[in-house]
């Protein structure tokens, strides 16, 4: 009897030990995964094209930059540019070195049938003389941010942010579909 309960304790504690070191493996690789993750995320935000996301950016020719003020129809959004801000940033919140902040004030109308999800990351863009691209970036102080969910018959309006080159010329705002290819684009003075 003795050496049954001695074999049932040793058991126990045996389980009890793979228990504990399955809970660890998991925490070890939940932690690594996340720093890996963060770290592609910080990539994608400083260079998307260069940390593998282009399945995510919008490709293509861009149209001719239409005037501000002329309201485009991009699939079911109707969408407007308003007018163009630069800022150097506030105290320790500023635009790296040799650049600016550009906030593009920016309205869209769900013209379509069902709620429309809108993103500024995802759908907006700068695009310079020479093509190269520029994508909204998180950080600087906006107001009202241009995202979020527009109901059937529903606008919305606010600011997207862009880092470029204070050196930058020839920028158009382009606007398109996630999932599509209808873009529109503004000429930005």
């Amino acid at each position: 009897m003795r050496e049954a309960r001695k074999a049932f304790v040793g058991g126990c504690f045996a389980a009890l030990g793979l228990i504990v070191v399955d809970v660890v493996a998991l925490v070890v690789l939940a932690i690594g995964a996340s720093i890996m993750f963060r770290g592609a995320i910080d990539k994608a935000m400083l260079d998307p094209q260069a940390a593998g996301w282009e399945s995510f950016l919008q490709r293509g020719d861009v149209p001719p930059g239409q005037p501000i003020g002329i309201t485009q129809k991009v699939g079911d959004a109707e969408v407007t540019v308003h007018g163009v801000r630069e800022s150097q940033g506030i105290e320790y919140l500023t635009p790296g070195a040799g650049n600016k902040w550009l906030f593009v004030d920016v309205s869209a109308r769900n013209a379509g049938n069902d709620p429309y999800t809108l993103s500024s990351l995802l759908q907006c863009r700068l695009r310079d003389s020479e093509g190269r691209d520029y994508f909204a970036v998180i950080g600087p102080p906006i107001p009202a941010p241009f995202d979020g969910m527009i109901p059937v018959d529903g606008a919305i309006q606010g600011e997207v942010p862009f880092e470029v080159p204070s050196s930058a010329t020839g920028l158009v705002f382009v606007f398109g579909q996630v999932f599509g290819t209808s873009r529109a684009s503004w000429a930005l003075p």
